[in-house]
């Protein structure tokens, strides 16, 4: 087959792959294709048999076409033998028919009795439909290879009704409008609009509908039938000349076979013959332009034309939903076969997506703020921990009673003073210096004293610094062994050198009793502020060590055994011993598995469009043979 002729077996080609894949979703994929569109006995059934030289649609009272269907009509010569060799050489006696029938949805059994294909009709749609006269979308693909036809491709639908009879739905009006404004709206479909010309033009529904979607009337054809049972003394002229119907494809007048002639069995080929016969006679200047024959031929060069023009958008269009359903089966995720290996694959992912979340290296960790090890680090550690330790003061809701009090019992040498530590003891030795240079230089005359005092301090920060030392409990508390006395040889109290016994007890409790701010000796109050300040100190080298060691111990002890132990602990829970469900959640959604196979339907059945598409010549040279 040469130029423009090969075009439309490529349609052909895809309208058979993508109803194979059972996709009925023409807003997906728009195919160039002529769709026929009419009211109830307009003649929809007559034209198509007209065209195809057989009856074989049904017939009735009411609504008879209640599927779409499909009709490639192919002529046989050598080049579709060779094209449809391959499917045809399994079926039996193929070899010896010039003019069958080929359902898509039986491709095994041949149909050279036109009445057989009839029937087929409507036994498909009574099982797809039920006998209740309701429509449907799934369309019946139907092939008829005959040598008086010409290549074409045609979707007939069902015929509007404005009432519904019988028990179909009450909505079958906008059932049948829905379903073919589906089709025609469709920008690279024709629309083969048919009326009776022994109606009024402007109350068509067809005209009506194919106007809503193609205003211009660019991708209209109007056929007008029953030409021979208009009014005596009225004409279609007016209507066929093109001055009352706006179409750009043209107006084509046809005569069908009465209800008295299907009755009385006359042929195709002599209903023909009375169709010429009657232009001739009643429009013989335009009988040239009008008929059955010049329908078919006229048909075959739109849709030819159409495809060569919409061929680039179409291949754009199948490369673009290609891509988008690759992209959706990446979403989807292939179906789980192997549950228990799919759920370790899953605990190994979540465990490795947590640790270099927590290491900083998850590559998709948001960079507009903090996650993870980095939010652990700044956030908590170095804001909100360090924040609540440094707001802790050491002589917070102490008052001067209570450190008076302490000095004079010598209770804080139980607690364990890191006093070998260089910032307190330089601290306290450069206090111990400045508070004796200035007592010096106050009372130079008590020198000798202060002399006395300075190294009676000294001795206590030496006492301190070897109380520092002593081995501690698990508590932090010096270990003391019998009669109270610690691992020194000196009893709790002998350090400052308070003394001891139930006589010293007495006096202290005496002294809180008693205890007077305003009587408190200066020296007693410098040492206070010694102590305040040694505290103080001593407190901020605390505050330092845990800002220091409590985050390494949460990392040590928390977040590095979470990492290292959090696979085998997910795995031992989900191995533990009841748990019989653990597989139930991988169980997949209906609705994804149904979503996942139609992808994968409508990407297979993409793929071959695109295949079938690159097969055809370069589009420029068939341009040049239109």
């Amino acid at each position: 087959m040469e130029g423009l002729e090969a075009l439309i077996p490529v349609i052909n080609k895809l309208q058979d792959v993508f109803s194979k894949a059972g996709i009925t979703n023409l807003e997906a994929i728009n195919l160039p294709q002529i769709i026929v569109v009419g009211a109830q006995s307009a003649g929809k059934s007559s034209v198509l048999e007209s065209l195809v030289g057989r009856d074989f649609l049904p017939r009735g009272q009411g609504l008879v076409t209640r599927l779409p269907l499909v009709l490639q009509l192919i002529h046989w010569d050598d080049d579709s033998k060779n094209r449809y060799g391959e499917l045809l050489k399994n079926i039996p006696g193929s070899e010896d028919v010039d003019e069958f029938g080929l359902f898509l949805h039986d491709e095994k059994k041949l149909y050279t009795n036109f009445d057989d294909v009839r029937k087929e009709i409507n036994d498909v749609t009574d099982r797809l439909m039920g006998t209740n006269k309701g429509i449907g979308s799934q369309p019946i693909n139907l092939r008829i290879f005959s040598e008086s036809v010409v290549n074409l491709t045609l979707v007939d639908l069902p015929g509007l009704t404005k009432n519904p009879v019988g028990d179909q739905p009450r909505d079958i009006e906008d059932q049948i409008t829905k379903l073919i404004t589906t089709y025609i709206k469709n920008p690279n479909s024709l629309i083969l609009a048919v009326t009776p010309a022994n109606v009024d033009m402007a109350t068509s529904e067809a005209l009506k509908l194919a106007k809503a979607v193609d205003p211009e009337g660019k991708r209209t054809l109007a056929v007008i039938t029953k030409l021979d049972l208009m009014d005596k003394g009225t004409d279609a002229r007016e209507v066929l000349s093109g001055s009352v119907i706006p179409v750009k494809l043209g107006i084509i007048g046809v005569v069908n076979r009465s209800q008295q002639d299907i009755n009385t069995n006359k042929t195709i080929e002599h209903a023909l013959k009375d169709e010429k016969t009657f232009l001739l006679k009643n429009y013989s200047e335009l009988a040239h332009k009008h008929g059955t024959v010049y329908l078919s031929r006229t048909l075959n060069n739109l849709l030819m034309s159409h495809i060569r023009e919409r061929l680039p958008d179409l291949k754009e269009q199948i490369s673009r939903l290609t891509q988008a359903h690759k992209k959706r089966m990446e979403d989807l995720g292939q179906p789980v076969i192997d549950k228990e290996a799919h759920l370790i694959r899953l605990i190994t992912e979540f465990v490795k997506a947590y640790s270099s979340t927590v290491d900083g290296t998850n590559v998709e960790v948001d960079s507009n703020k903090l996650k993870g090890g980095a939010m652990i680090s700044v956030d908590i550690f170095q804001n909100i921990f360090q924040q609540h330790l440094y707001d802790v003061q050491a002589l917070n809701g102490l008052e001067l009673k209570n450190i008076v009090l302490t000095l004079r019992a010598a209770a804080i040498e139980v607690s364990y003073i890191n006093t070998k530590h260089p910032d307190f003891r330089d601290e306290m030795e450069t206090l111990l210096e400045e508070r004796s240079a200035a007592r010096a230089e106050k009372n130079q005359e008590n020198s000798s004293i202060d002399h006395t005092q300075r190294n009676a301090a000294k001795k206590i920060a030496g006492q301190m610094q070897q109380f520092g030392n002593t081995r501690t409990t698990p508590m932090g508390s010096p270990t003391h062994g019998k009669n109270g006395r610690n691992n020194l040889g000196v009893t709790s109290r002998s350090v400052f050198g308070l003394g001891d016994g139930i006589e010293r007890e007495a006096n202290f409790l005496s002294e809180i009793e008693e205890f007077d701010p305003g009587n408190i000796p200066p020296r007693e109050l410098e040492d206070v502020e010694l102590m305040k300040t040694l505290v103080t100190k001593y407190f901020a080298i605390v505050q330092k060590t845990i800002f220091d060691i409590v985050p390494k111990a949460i990392v040590h002890s928390l977040i590095e055994t979470t990492k290292d132990d959090l696979s085998q602990i997910l795995l031992a829970k989900l191995y533990a011993p009841g748990v019989a469900d653990k597989f139930e959640i991988l169980n997949e959604a209906k609705h994804i598995t149904e979503q996942r196979n139609n992808t994968i339907a409508m990407l297979e059945a993409l793929q071959q469009a695109s295949k079938i598409i690159s097969e055809v010549r370069d589009l420029s040279a068939n341009r040049s043979l239109s």
